[in-house]
């Protein structure tokens, strides 16, 4: 497995890992910890996935 696959490979286990602790953040009804989330979410898509469509 060459560097790049690795990293998406990580990248994409991060991206479970973030919806796994939103819907435990929702479950909760912890909305301080879901807006936390959101931001970790949009960082981590900006960073190891690119921009989005709309820009952000």
């Amino acid at each position: 497995m060459d560097r790049t696959t690795e990293t998406r490979q990580t990248a994409c286990d991060e991206c479970f890992r973030l919806t796994a602790e939103m819907a435990k953040a929702r479950d909760d009804r912890n909305r301080s910890r879901e807006t936390d989330v959101t931001v970790l979410t949009r960082r981590h898509l900006a960073q190891c996935h690119g921009p989005t469509k709309d820009g952000r």
